[in-house]
């Protein structure tokens, strides 16, 4: 498969204070976390797309776990920005979101502060990228996403982007091409290799670099303390 992010428990691993809300393993986040700052280092900002092969493989608890980890650890501030075009209720993993999209900064249409949700307590902001009619079609503009990311990169150090399944929507191949890396999540023991395979050939069609792959909701055969000491 290439790529692949360990998600590995390192003894070495900064300690964070209880994280209420977190519904991953901490030391699973905490790892892919480490891993994405080896990939990205020396980068003032970094931009992230998280996606999927299938719908319902846990992207949106993913991208809001790394975002609450990455801010804890490293003090970084973090924007989620979620793509997807199921937005009605204007929520993202629990937590709610502005009503207005990104692209209406371009637009002229709106300021930073209305499009973006602080969470409370946390280094970590909450967006919408666009109206779910424009994400479910071919409303999604390459150049006006990419002067979206550069109005972004301006204000946070890592924004991470929830992106719809690679195998249902068409702007997931444009958000990859603007970011600088991609994340494919699977659920493992269910995603099949073909299916992942297509799916990071259609990523790296689009000009996308894949990060590597994340496995979750994977059933360990051994106790997860024995597996840490691995």
């Amino acid at each position: 498969m290439g790529n692949s992010l360990s998600v590995r428990h390192s003894p070495n691993e900064p300690q964070l204070p209880a994280l209420s809300g977190l519904t991953s393993n901490l030391h699973q986040i905490i790892g892919l976390w480490n891993s994405l700052q080896r990939r990205l280092a020396g980068r003032p900002s970094s931009a992230i797309a998280i996606t999927s092969v299938n719908p319902g493989e846990g992207v949106s608890t993913i991208t809001r776990d790394l975002a609450i980890v990455a801010a804890e650890s490293s003090g970084a501030k973090v924007l989620i920005v979620d793509a997807t075009p199921q937005q009605q209720q204007f929520t993202h993993a629990g937590l709610k979101l502005a009503p207005i999209g990104l692209d209406q900064l371009v637009l002229n249409q709106a300021r930073l502060r209305e499009a973006v949700v602080p969470v409370p307590g946390r280094r970590v902001w909450l967006s919408t990228l666009a109206d779910g009619a424009r994400i479910s079609g071919l409303g999604l503009n390459p150049d006006v996403m990419g002067r979206v990311m550069s109005t972004l990169r301006e204000r946070f150090n890592l924004i991470l982007i929830d992106a719809p399944p690679i195998s249902r929507s068409v702007a997931t191949g444009m958000i990859a091409s603007i970011v600088d890396g991609t994340l494919l999540v699977c659920e493992a023991d269910k995603t099949r290799m073909p299916a992942i395979r297509s799916a990071r050939r259609a990523l790296e069609g689009n000009g996308a670099e894949v990060l590597g792959l994340v496995l979750n909701k994977r059933r360990l055969h051994v106790p997860q303390a024995v597996y840490d000491r691995l």
